[in-house]
């Protein structure tokens, strides 16, 4: 009799460590952050009189750009050659 009582305990607490596990993952994925993203060229200007007309990123534009996503709630999370990279929550 013991020996069942032994087996029913060991049972149950695997079907309780099983189910534990089971709710811990269901709660992570419904609570799991999606995000979307944007890429914005940089705004560039060429180098007036050159002759080769330069061209570059504009600071004074890319601020304006950048505070601009800002205040939309983007957070820049990369910067290419010419681009910028974007992302925010949904």
């Amino acid at each position: 009799m013991k020996k069942y009582l032994y087996l029913l305990v060991i049972v149950a607490l695997l079907s309780l460590a099983g189910w534990t596990s089971y709710a811990r993952e269901q709660k992570t994925n419904s609570m799991r952050q999606t995000w979307e993203y944007r890429v914005d060229y940089a705004p560039t200007s060429y180098t007036p009189g050159s002759a080769d007309t330069l061209k570059y990123v504009d600071p004074k534009k890319s601020e304006v750009l950048l505070n601009q996503r800002g205040a939309e709630g983007w957070e820049l999370v990369g910067v290419g050659q010419w681009l910028y990279y974007f992302k925010r929550a949904r």
